[in-house]
């Protein structure tokens, strides 16, 4: 019996068996974290009587307004700074 030919004959079993095992691994894992975030995105979008349920809706809201009065702010200030700068001459 030739000690290279089983040799290599193992070699090329276990790379398979590594292979398939890698696949099947991965594969699992992608469908652990797509159920995994299915279930967390139905969980997120539940409203109800839960703890802070509408208060979870009031604050992303308030969050909203909040920014767009920042943005409102913001460009008032800009506006203020080029009417400082810039200044029309009068005749």
């Amino acid at each position: 019996m030739n000690v290279d030919a089983v040799l290599g004959n193992f070699f090329i079993v276990s790379l398979i068996k590594s292979a398939l095992v890698a696949f099947v691994l991965l594969t699992a894992l992608a469908y652990i974290q797509w159920v995994e975030r299915t279930v967390l995105a139905h969980i997120q979008l539940a409203r109800g009587s839960a703890p802070g349920g509408t208060a979870r809706v009031a604050s992303a809201a308030g969050r909203r307004d909040q920014a767009a009065d920042e943005g409102r702010h913001a460009a008032v200030a800009c506006q203020q700074v080029l009417l400082f700068f810039w200044r029309p001459s009068s005749p």
